[in-house]
């Protein structure tokens, strides 16, 4: 989906391009094999090439079917509620002209289907899609079904779960969906999902792992931030104004990212390395390698 045309994303998943700087100092001192504390999780499937697992009676043919697998009654009910709830938690008294209005489920669909499109129809600017400024422009006027700032509202306040960002979510409910008798589609200790820094961070490798599915992918060099966060950021801040007086530091949360040695490696050591060579680092709890 293209971003707006010189507009700063205030998305708290927005990962911007790796900046590759000039090699400076040493470089990192990582292994380049595995630790020897460093135990994978096991993973046994007898399939050698993948099939869809769908529920049965699953029409195959039809997107919007496949699209409710995922997203049925139940989750955009969920979506719903916690865009709502950010949205109230991050402007209480937003200025009227452009005030906040609670979504709902239907609403959201909508929002989906336009995203979708959007990743059809191609444009070089989120503002293209609700004009048509040129002759390739699109097909459908999206004006017919949401205006242009409500869905950057809904854009902007989306959230769909507690603990993670709608990025983190992403991977977390696919491979842990279940079907309509409640069993998972894909079992544990029989999948490994691999993707890339979009994806990635240390609390989603972890709670995968937890859940007994593998999952491997490309380091990154950018930090998210979860509601969870929010609120303990804003705990301590709170603390810390009663403790400042004493003379004591604030301290500050932050959610456990890669290590800086790693990230050291990827941006500044990348065009140094040779092709196929490996680096390794082992998490503290030894949960991601």
């Amino acid at each position: 989906m293209p971003n707006p045309a010189s507009v700063v994303s205030n998305d708290p998943d927005f990962v911007k391009y790796t900046k590759y700087l000039q090699k400076r100092g040493v470089l990192p001192d990582l292994p380049s094999t595995p630790p020897p504390q460093w135990r994978p999780l096991e993973i046994n499937n007898p399939r050698t090439f993948g099939v869809a697992n769908l529920p049965k009676g699953t029409n195959r043919g039809s997107p919007i079917a496949l699209f409710n697998l995922f997203f049925d009654a139940e989750v955009m009910e969920q979506i719903a509620h916690f865009t709502n709830d950010r949205a109230a938690h991050a402007h209480p008294q937003l200025p009227s002209a452009r005030g906040w209005k609670p979504t709902s489920p239907g609403e959201l669909h909508t929002y989906f289907a336009i995203v979708v499109y959007m990743a059809v129809h191609r444009e070089p600017s989120l503002a293209e899609y609700w004009s048509r400024g040129h002759k390739n422009a699109p097909t459908h006027k999206l004006n017919d079904f949401m205006g242009c700032t409500r869905w950057h509202q809904l854009d902007r306040y989306l959230y769909t779960a507690e603990a993670f960002t709608p990025i983190e979510s992403v991977p977390v409910a696919l491979v842990l969906a279940v079907d309509a008798d409640g069993q998972r589609l894909f079992p544990s200790g029989l999948h490994i999902v691999w993707d890339d820094n979009l994806f990635n961070t240390i609390p989603m490798l972890k709670y995968l792992r937890r859940q007994g599915v593998g999952c491997a992918g490309t380091v990154r060099t950018t930090k998210t931030t979860t509601k969870e966060t929010f609120e303990d950021a804003a705990r301590v801040e709170l603390q810390a104004e009663d403790v400042s007086v004493k003379g004591r530091a604030r301290q500050k949360v932050v959610k456990e990212r890669f290590s800086s040695s790693l990230m050291r490696l990827k941006t500044q050591f990348t065009k140094h390395m040779e092709w196929g060579e490996i680096r390794w680092d082992l998490l503290k709890s030894g949960e991601v390698l």
